[in-house]
């Protein structure tokens, strides 16, 4: 979860993700009652095994909270500056390529190559 460039898309779906998950637990319970007492246990440890991603975001939502401003700024600082430098200082024909295209993309106006995700957009404008 501290990992900012894999966490980035983990953590908006999460909560969605942990109510569809209890959803389906109370569907599995429903007809579990007419299973009785067999269907009992592993009712239990799915809710226990749902308590476990809900906890450990808990735990680590301070760090969380820290490594994603630094992450944000980061971007601000270096990523637009950059993608504005290209956009003011290279011919509009140019073609960039960049280690992560994001803000550089938008920002550079040019059309770019990402080395990252090895993709490439013609240009912006």
């Amino acid at each position: 979860m501290l990992n900012f460039y894999n966490a980035r898309y983990l953590v908006p779906a999460f909560a969605p993700l942990l109510v569809t998950q209890w959803l389906g637990l109370q569907a599995v319970a429903e007809r579990a009652r007419a299973w009785a007492a067999a269907a009992a246990a592993p009712i239990a440890v799915g809710a226990a095994l749902l308590a476990l991603p809900a906890a450990s975001a808990a735990f680590g939502h301070a760090q969380l909270r820290a490594v994603y401003s630094w992450n944000c700024q980061n971007i601000e600082t270096m990523q637009v500056a950059a993608g504005r430098w290209i956009d003011q200082n290279l011919p509009a024909g140019a073609r960039v390529a960049v280690s992560d295209a994001g803000a550089l993309r938008y920002f550079g106006h040019r059309a770019s190559i990402d080395l990252n995700a090895l993709t490439r957009t013609a240009c912006c404008r």
